[in-house]
């Protein structure tokens, strides 16, 4: 039988003995009932071939609201007015991103584009994370693409501000960026210095 999405992606998790943090939303709801969903969810681990250590995840309890606001907490009748217990807890049990951040020949900038943005003062622009190096303005660059590799120059670069956007002149690896100057980029382009014939692949 076919699995969902979301039953799939559980599984192979747990398969490759990721961190999962459960998290039970709504429970303000007249039908919520978090004891029974939270032993449903034990239930399907153990059909999943969860190990006992897997089984010890953490649980959040949260009453969202919009944008930032909501309340959450460890338990379900002592809940926070912030999401503070939420995001404390991927911090701790979330292993942070390898980066490599010093421009060298083993260790050069390279940018994934993932997605485009356009501005009707900066033009057309690029979104991807910083993987290894670090880019600043005015930085010459060359974009990799499928057949052939085109030379440009970093004209602007903005990073992901809280739920805003801010203009940086320099950033590093591990950062999600939009750089401008680039016309002819595109979804899928590696973006690099001259140093090396690295590229990424879309995973």
């Amino acid at each position: 039988m076919a699995m969902s999405q979301a039953l799939f992606v559980l599984k192979k998790a747990i398969e490759i003995d990721l961190k999962v943090i459960l998290i039970l939303n709504k429970i303000d709801k007249p039908a919520a009932n978090a004891s029974r969903t939270l032993s449903l969810v034990e239930d399907l681990f153990l059909d999943l071939g969860a190990s006992e250590k897997q089984l010890a995840f953490p649980i959040i309890y949260i009453i969202y609201a919009s944008g930032v606001n909501g309340q959450t907490g460890f338990k379900p009748d002592q809940l926070k007015d912030n999401l503070f217990d939420f995001l404390d807890t991927v911090v701790e049990f979330v292993p942070a991103p390898k980066v490599l951040r010093n421009n060298s020949f083993l260790n050069p900038l390279q940018i994934l584009i993932l997605n485009l943005k356009y501005d009707p003062y900066k033009g057309k622009m690029g979104v991807g994370k910083i993987t290894s190096g670090f880019i600043e303005k005015n930085m010459s660059v060359q974009i990799i693409k499928e057949n052939s590799v085109i030379k440009g120059k970093i004209s602007a670069i903005m990073v992901f501000d809280g739920l805003g956007i801010s203009e940086v002149e320099k950033t590093e690896a591990g950062e999600i960026v939009m750089i401008a100057g680039l016309e002819n980029i595109g979804i899928g382009d590696t973006i690099k210095l001259n140093l090396t014939k690295l590229c990424l692949e879309s995973e």
